[in-house]
């Protein structure tokens, strides 16, 4: 066997451990995109799943305004009976306080909604973002596959030339190997 030949074993040799290397750190670099995709899609959901309607925050804000609105009501009361109001401008006055509760609870819903779309927008944007990575791997990977058998082709084709060469030395030369035995 030439150098030559043992060179493009060589060579052939080391794109085979490159090629394994490429493929393992591919492999890795997939599944970690898998477990961080896994993680940020529990992330979404829980916030989706999420009440943010009877939130603490929200139920508090609206017990606060209910308890004004009756207080309001009581010292209303208190002021038509000393000063002779009527019963219409009672019941004007507490339908105007359920209107602003009601109303509150109908902007705090909205708001909620409007955040629920957000998350909606942002996990789609994540799901999209992951399937590019996901596409960019594959590429990648598809690439490696490419050039490792494009290196071993390539010292294939090394290999069969030294092989002919050694076969052949004498006609490299323009020599034949008849001359070359009687001399």
């Amino acid at each position: 066997m030439t150098l030559a030949a043992l060179a493009a074993l060589g060579s052939i040799a080391s794109t085979g451990v490159g090629a394994v290397a490429g493929a393992s750190a591919n492999e890795r670099a997939r599944e970690e995109l898998k477990t961080d995709f896994r993680d940020q899609m529990a992330r979404y959901d829980r916030l989706l799943d999420r009440n943010f309607v009877d939130s603490p925050e929200n139920a508090g804000l609206l017990r606060r305004l209910q308890e004004m609105q009756r207080d309001r009501y009581v010292q209303a009361r208190a002021t038509n009976v000393v000063a002779g109001g009527t019963d219409a401008h009672l019941a004007a006055m507490q339908a105007q306080g359920a209107k602003i509760v009601s109303d509150t609870g109908a902007a705090i819903a909205e708001r909620a909604q409007g955040y629920k779309d957000k998350v909606e927008d942002a996990k789609y944007a994540a799901k999209s973002a992951h399937s590019q990575r996901m596409f960019g791997l594959e590429q990648q990977r598809a690439q490696s596959i490419a050039s490792a058998a494009g290196q071993a082709t390539k010292a294939m084709a090394g290999i069969a030339a030294s092989d002919w060469a050694a076969e052949n030395y004498f006609d490299l030369f323009g020599l034949d190997k008849k001359e070359e035995e009687t001399a």
